[in-house]
């Protein structure tokens, strides 16, 4: 009976060391799938050299070794990429340089010839040199902008800025760089909003979406802003009663060079595409739809703090 009892032992003490071990085993397999995980996470956020040590052996080698290789395959092209980036930037930056020189010592001719010219016609023509000289420098310093912002060498600074100070700055500005246009705003914003953006940056994308509203709305009707705080985001709405824009052509507008039906002949096509960039490195978000007689231009822009730091941040509207 005896011998019995001992052998029922022996055999569930051995029972109860395999179920242990299954469980050991098993809880360390777990373990090394959360590890994986977080790993996994981290490559997600950017990190692209994580450390694989703890994986070099295992059910998981053979798998975690493929990860390796293509992350670090990823790592080299992204090294690549930023390496072709900078290349781009500063070679666009050395020919708008190059051109750029010459361009500002020929307005100065023109602008003496104009000046000292009293013949009708020709004054008329040089006026109109002047004109395409200007249009030209623009297009070049538009042109190493979009660089800057392609080529990822923009670093914001983002700082809180008064909503109405920069509207307003925005509106003389787009109210400058079309007089001719004859147009008016109408701004309706919350008493005390501030924004978190970068100032010279976003008032940039602000003066591009109101000198596209000032083109083509009627003389004398105000251009629509309004702008509110709702929730952990910023909401402006730039309103124009140009007539809209046809539905094949929204999905596009933002495209760089894209001229949609009835397009001004002098715009060069990349003023809205610019400013779309600009508000999608503050991690917000511009979008068109027709809405009314018009367009209505709608930026989303976080105000939480950890936006501009590449956090995940739960931002809702209403």
């Amino acid at each position: 009976m005896n011998n019995w009892l001992v052998a029922l032992f022996c055999v569930l003490s051995v029972l109860a060391g395999i179920v242990a071990g299954r469980i050991w085993e098993r809880w360390r397999y777990n373990r090394k799938i959360q590890k994986l995980n977080f790993t996994l996470d981290t490559i997600m956020h950017g990190d692209l050299s994580p450390d694989w040590s703890p994986y070099q052996e295992g059910e998981l080698s053979i798998l975690v070794s493929q990860l390796e290789l293509l992350v670090k395959r990823t790592a080299h092209m992204v090294n690549q990429l930023n390496a072709e980036k900078g290349t781009i930037h500063d070679f666009i930056a050395d020919i708008s340089h190059q051109i750029k020189t010459p361009l500002t010592g020929l307005l100065s001719y023109l602008d003496l010839l104009e000046r000292a010219e009293t013949d009708s016609d020709k004054k008329e023509q040089l006026t109109d040199c002047i004109y395409l000289a200007e249009r030209m420098n623009e297009l070049v310093r538009t042109l190493l902008e979009l660089a800057k912002l392609d080529s990822g060498s923009v670093r914001l600074r983002i700082e809180n800025v008064q909503a109405e100070e920069l509207i307003r700055a925005a509106e003389q500005a787009a109210l400058a760089a079309r007089p001719q246009a004859k147009g008016c705003f109408s701004i309706n914003i919350e008493d005390g909003l501030m924004l978190r953006c970068d100032r010279k940056w976003f008032q940039q994308a602000l003066v591009n979406v109101l000198v596209n509203a000032l083109d083509y709305s009627p003389a004398g009707v105000p251009v629509q802003i309004t702008i509110k705080q709702s929730g952990g985001v910023m909401l402006l709405k730039v309103l124009d009663h140009s007539g809209g824009v046809a539905e094949e052509d929204l999905p596009h507008i933002f495209k760089r060079f894209y001229r949609a039906k009835g397009s001004k002949k002098d715009g060069f096509g990349i003023g809205l595409s610019m400013a779309a960039s600009i508000v999608n490195l503050h991690k917000g978000n511009l979008r068109a739809v027709n809405e009314g007689d018009g367009l209505a231009m709608i930026f989303t822009l976080p105000l939480l703090p950890c936006a501009e730091h590449y956090e995940n941040c739960n931002l809702t509207t209403s």
